[in-house]
């Protein structure tokens, strides 16, 4: 079988693709089933990466939507190829996806909404670049978002503080973000000059795959096209008057670099839902660690007596900005999980009421025949 090896491929995916031979997926067609990447899509059509310059165009069966069988950017897909005009398997044609592989990673958000919904950025991604620059629209709380994001997709968060050739203290501002996100690696770039190229370089090894994501604006496209050596993604300024960015990226894509690593880009979102308090506990251990120690369980760590967090701040062992992150996000998936539960809850009720107005009907009509 025909593997773009070149796309990220590694010793865990043939056992995950050995894992699908041996098991009931795999049918009477498996002698025709091809590996490919999800590199892009449009209208439910997914373009694969089939070879190191080789792609084509699938599409999945409308059940696998209701299923949570949806590919994303990222993915290993098994699919059928489509048939040419004589009938013969072409990939010239629009082929049939019939499997998802076990994902190792997957970056999602919450979508707007009522209803708990994920909306998948990205997958099979090793580290999450969270891009930013100093400007006004700069957000700590924003970076907090994007870090908990990664670290419940299993993903590695990297903060990448952009151009840096517009401002004079770059050391400052590394101070600051290091500061807030102790622990976390930070990268100083400019896809003007080439700074910190080398850093990107070096933590993007051949085979690795990152994802850039980020406000509008912040030069995700930029470095996208300095890393690629070649202009592949267009760019725009910001706005003048208020550092917003312009959308120049309008959908999520995979991009190989010429040294063998892998790359996606991805819009500027603004809205970064959390979807669970996986990745906020993750996150800020070093915060939840501290409030285990305070005197009372329920410590809003504001003016209660003995709190363990308030010390930490005084000392200058943690960050206020860092604590007010962390209550921010934690409320906010402390809702999620009571959202959660109490759909599931409705979905019981629902169904518990379908099955009693079905038993209710099968009674009626054998009482009928009496």
């Amino acid at each position: 079988m025909k593997i773009a090896k070149s796309w990220g491929w590694s010793a865990a995916w043939d056992a995950r693709l050995a894992e699908w031979h041996d098991g009931a997926e795999r049918g009477d067609d498996a002698a025709d089933v091809r590996v490919g990447r999800v590199v892009g899509g449009a209208h439910e059509i997914f373009r694969l990466a089939i070879g190191d310059d080789e792609f084509c165009f699938a599409k999945p069966p409308g059940k696998a939507r209701a299923e949570a069988r949806w590919p994303a950017v990222g993915d290993w897909v098994l699919f059928v190829p489509g048939a040419s005009a004589s009938g013969e398997s072409s990939v010239d044609s629009d082929g049939t996806i019939l499997h998802v592989l076990a994902r190792e990673t997957s970056l999602q958000r919450r979508k707007a909404g009522k209803t708990p919904k994920a909306q998948v950025l990205a997958t099979n991604v090793d580290f999450v670049f969270v891009v930013g620059n100093p400007n006004e629209d700069f957000s700590l709380s924003r970076l907090d978002r994007y870090v908990a994001l990664a670290r419940e997709g299993g993903a590695e968060p990297v903060v990448v503080l952009n151009k840096i050739d517009l401002i004079d203290d770059v050391a400052a501002w590394r101070a600051r973000i290091e500061a807030h996100l102790p622990g976390l690696a930070v990268v100083a770039t400019s896809a003007r000059t080439g700074a910190g190229e080398a850093e990107l370089r070096a933590l993007l090894a051949p085979g690795k795959t990152g994802v850039f994501v980020g406000s509008s604006g912040v030069g995700k496209s930029s470095l996208v096209n300095r890393l690629a050596e070649r202009e592949i993604l267009e760019t725009q300024d910001i706005r003048e008057g208020d550092d917003k960015g312009r959308h120049t990226t309008t959908a999520r894509e995979l991009h190989r670099l010429p040294w063998g690593a892998l790359l996606v880009d991805t819009p500027g979102l603004r809205e970064v839902g959390l979807l669970g308090g996986e990745g906020v506990s993750l996150h800020f251990a070093d915060v939840e660690t501290l409030a285990a120690r305070c005197k009372f369980t329920d410590c809003r760590h504001e003016n209660e007596p003995h709190c363990a967090v308030r010390r930490a701040i005084e000392a200058g062992e943690l960050s206020p900005t860092r604590l007010e992150s962390f209550l921010q996000l934690n409320a906010e998936a402390e809702w999620m999980r009571a959202q959660e539960q109490g759909s599931a809850e409705s979905q019981e009720r629902k169904r518990h009421a379908k099955v009693m107005s079905k038993g209710l009907r099968v009674r009626l009509r054998q009482k009928g025949r009496r």
